[in-house]
């Protein structure tokens, strides 16, 4: 029998229990978790983004082993961001102890509310928050919020917290690492104003030092390469608005409005809320903002934007009393700032299931086995076509294999051993420090036996096999490294699509002479000099200056291009990175294929906003020259063959060209001492047709057409286009274009805009049609309009 004075007593133990804060954050943080829930997307497959995922999955699977030395973009730990089947649980586990973290830390923040709506507005706001977040930004915004509470309270644990969270922060990616390390920084300014404490200072700075060094043990089992990881973070952000920027056109009214709203806000606010909250908010702001300006695609510069949601939210509970004025301000610099954010790249409304949490979560309890066995399905289908010829794979064995420059696809395609090496995404290693880190690899005896080096980026510019990312030139990304490769390493004969790399049994010696320095201006030609060896590289030194170092650091760098025009007519350009530049830029031969390359006559440097830049910049011409290759042993970058230019013409304002031209001559080209067209607003250019027929080749593989634009009026740019259209015997079939707004640099200086179409519409049968659409509402000029067809 039940003595009821006990049951009296457990009863009001229990309710007493449950009255505590923790219990009831935690069954908050229960619910937010399974309305929050993960997405059960476990599927990798081909490409720069995707292939990267099982790479990160693939290393904590073999717990690391040779990792410990490679510069991660995304983070040791970014297997939480993008997990496989088998490490979703690691996944999982990490969100509901966010999720619990979050819910307990807004629950200290609102204990000023009446207990009712205090648990209702912590489960909103934690769930919002969570829904809005990736993980690489959550974790910064439940650091802020831990300091806060820090400050508020000088209860320890809030600082254990994000002492902890900072810690596990910095593995998950560069981003997360440098806005949570840049809190704890300003956290320790903050204490040190407040309670001129230095020991204090002093203590928790070890505590945190402690903290990421025993991380980095329990991921690697050693000591060594520590700093090494930390220094590769700082390079690179170091020049990462230089390297990765998109360049949309910004609503700079909207963005005016919102900083003014800000600078309001906080001095409205400052005198009665305390300083505090925003001498932490504003740094990581800035700090987030780079990150999303710099990128400016709609997922970047939405993180920032979620990100300032946050911090005002943080901001408003601080806040003693609210009043209108102050709410209104907010609401109108999430406004504008949002109508900026949908001119970022490849911009698309927010949506959000909010009942897709409890979905997934009801999917991966009831039918975990079934998602797992999906997920590996689909991958493995995304990635059959990266099956590698089978004598291949047998000569291959168990040696060491890498990829160049990013598509990992191919090692669980064809169960391969690879071998990664320390920047491991070609397009990262933007510093002459990150490229050289590359370059030793493949000196030293961890080097690969094998790369499997694979086609880099379409693009709509040019259809090179060495395209790299954002219109760069791949051979362009890392100089030093690339001369490592060739000198270690020679391509494999038979074996195409990809080309496979093997090391030499012996280095090859390359002699390299220097000229002397040019000082040279931009947008003027500069023709080539005489050639002393195989190849010609150029090092180029671009000074900074006060007004380009201070749009930098507030904003992100300018584009920079270099222009090469061909000896067949052909003008290219491509995207560079200075800090990459001083170690060499290719020129020629130019390359666009293995074993395929076109000849060089002139280049041209030019960049956006020319008036921040210093008016000159030196350049100095490297000669390399192979002295002992073997003929066996041949390298990709030897070649034997031209581009089969079958077709090729000049359009002038002066020429009649539709289907007057002819084609069986393969020099024939017309050309007019009047180059210049003007375009009136709504007016078409004069058009080039031809059909594919009349070209006598049924191996059309592309088109390729150039033009110099100049505009009065920059900001219309985006109605003028370079059209490449097809027409079949029954109507169009498609047609390609690109707006001057995608190569305008320097308000209405000349532009040079580029397209080309490579796919199975150049067919017999169709015609060909190439013009410009100035559907603007201003003139516009048009001048050097070249078109190509090549076999």
């Amino acid at each position: 029998m039940i003595d009821s004075k006990k049951y009296i007593d457990l009863k009001k133990l229990f309710t007493a229990f449950l009255q505590r804060n923790e219990p009831r954050c935690f069954l908050i943080a229960v619910l937010v978790g399974i309305i929050s829930f993960p997405v059960n997307d476990w599927v990798f497959g081909i490409g720069l983004d995707s292939s990267l995922s099982w790479a990160s999955n693939h290393l904590i699977d073999t717990h690391w082993k040779n990792a410990s030395s490679i510069i991660f973009p995304h983070g040791p730990l970014a297997v939480i961001l993008y997990p496989h089947p088998q490490n979703a649980k690691l996944t999982i586990c990490f969100h509901l102890l966010i999720t619990f973290g979050l819910v307990y830390n807004l629950s200290q923040l609102w204990q000023t509310i009446l207990t009712t709506q205090k648990w209702l507005v912590v489960l909103v706001s934690a769930y919002l928050i969570l829904i809005m977040t990736e993980l690489s930004n959550t974790v910064p915004i439940l650091i802020l919020i831990c300091y806060v509470n820090a400050h508020q309270t000088e209860q320890k644990k809030f600082k254990v917290m994000a002492f902890v969270l900072t810690a596990v922060g910095c593995y998950i990616k560069a981003y997360t690492a440098a806005l949570s390390l840049l809190l704890f920084f300003l956290f320790l300014i903050v204490s040190l104003y407040y309670k001129r404490n230095l020991k204090s200072i002093l203590k928790d700075t070890a505590i945190v030092f402690v903290l990421l060094y025993s991380v980095w043990f329990i991921l690697f089992s050693q000591f060594s390469q520590f700093f090494t990881y930390f220094y590769g973070l700082l390079q690179l952000s170091n020049d990462n608005s230089s390297a990765v920027s998109f360049y949309p056109s910004n609503n700079w009214l909207a963005l005016s409005v919102f900083f003014a709203a800000l600078l309001v806000l906080i001095r409205l606010s400052g005198k009665r809320a305390g300083y505090f909250i925003w001498i932490l908010i504003i740094p990581s702001l800035f700090a987030a903002w780079k990150y999303g300006i710099s990128r400016e695609d709609y997922s970047h510069f939405k993180g920032f934007y979620v990100y300032y949601l946050s911090c005002l939210i943080i901001f408003f509970i601080q806040t003693p009393t609210l009043r209108l004025r102050e709410i209104t301000i907010a609401f109108i610099s999430i406004l504008t700032l949002y109508l900026n954010m949908s001119r970022s790249v490849a911009a698309a409304k927010p949506s959000y299931e909010l009942l897709g949490g409890v979905l997934s979560f009801t999917d991966f309890m009831s039918d975990r086995a079934q998602l797992k066995s999906k997920a590996k399905l689909q991958s493995e289908q995304n990635i059959s076509s990266q099956q590698l010829d089978s004598t291949l794979v047998k000569l291959i064995g168990k040696r060491k294999v890498d990829t160049y420059p990013w598509e990992y696809s191919f090692f669980p395609a064809n169960q391969i051993n690879w071998q990664p090496r320390c920047v491991l995404q070609s397009y990262a290693a933007y510093t002459s420090w990150l490229d050289e880190q590359n370059s030793q690899h493949f000196k030293s005896k961890s080097a690969p036996d094998f790369i499997i080096w694979s086609k880099g980026e379409s693009s709509q510019q040019n259809n090179s096999f060495f395209n790299s990312i954002d219109e760069r030139y791949l051979l362009n990304d890392e100089p030093k490294t690339l001369l490592s490769l060739f000198q270690n390493y020679y391509q494999l004969p038979n074996y195409s699509n990809p080309y496979v790399l093997k090391k030499r049994t012996k280095p090859i010696t390359l002699q390299q002479t220097y000229s002397e320095k040019n000082t040279l201006t931009w947008f003027k030609w500069i023709p080539l000099p005489a050639l002393k060896g195989d190849w010609l590289r150029a090092r180029l030194n671009i000074g900074s200056g006060l007004m380009r170092t201070l749009k930098k650091t507030f904003y992100k760098d300018e584009p920079f291009w270099i222009i090469l025009h061909l000896k067949n007519g052909k003008t290219i350009k491509h995207r560079f990175i200075p800090k990459n530049a001083v170690d060499g830029l290719w020129i020629h031969p130019y390359f666009t294929q293995p074993k395929l390359a076109e000849e060089v006559d002139k280049i041209m440097f030019m960049c956006s906003n020319q008036w921040l830049m210093p008016t000159t910049f030196e350049l100095e011409w490297e000669h390399l020259k192979i002295l002992n290759e073997p003929k066996s042993e041949p390298n990709l970058l030897s070649y034997d063959q031209t581009p089969n230019i079958i077709f090729k013409t000049q359009l002038t304002q002066e020429d009649s060209l539709t289907n007057q031209i002819p084609i069986n001559n393969s020099s024939s080209e017309t050309t007019s001492k009047k180059k210049k067209q003007s375009l009136k607003a709504g007016e078409y250019s004069t058009a080039f047709s031809i059909k594919v027929d009349s070209l006598k080749t049924s191996d059309l593989k592309q088109v390729y057409a150039s033009c110099w634009v100049k505009t009065e009026q920059p900001q219309t740019a985006n109605d003028v286009a370079l059209i490449i259209s097809v027409d079949s015997p029954t109507g169009n079939i498609g047609w390609y274009g690109t707006s001057l707004q995608n190569h305008l640099l320097d308000g209405n200086k000349w532009a040079l805009m580029t397209l080309q179409l490579a796919n199975n519409q150049l067919q017999p049968g169709n015609t060909i049609n190439v013009y410009v659409w100035n559907n603007s509402n201003n003139s516009i000029l048009i001048n050097d309009f070249n078109i190509h067809f090549q076999k």
